[in-house]
């Protein structure tokens, strides 16, 4: 039986990310999808980390929100194999 993180979405957002916009986004998912569980980052490569413990806690859906270099990271820190990557 899947865990219940597994069902579940997790977010990791650069909240310096074109200038304010990246937290008005942050408001309007938080609206959509309140069950997110939504990380933000704090300085380079903290994204790769964020990532990795969330696969760690057995999310398998994970968004990465912010510019390339935040989906980069995002992506180093996930397994491809098991986990779905989402882009805004």
């Amino acid at each position: 039986m899947a865990s219940s993180s597994q069902n579940k979405l997790c977010i990791i957002l650069n909240p310096a990310a074109k200038g304010d916009q990246a937290r008005k986004t942050l408001h309007q998912m938080v609206k959509l999808v309140p069950e997110a569980k939504v990380y933000l980052t704090e300085r380079p490569g903290h994204g790769e980390k964020l990532a990795r413990e969330a696969v760690d806690k057995g999310y398998r859906t994970i968004v990465a929100a912010g510019g390339d270099g935040t989906v980069n990271e995002v992506l180093n820190g996930i397994d491809p194999k098991i986990c779905t990557l989402g882009v805004l």
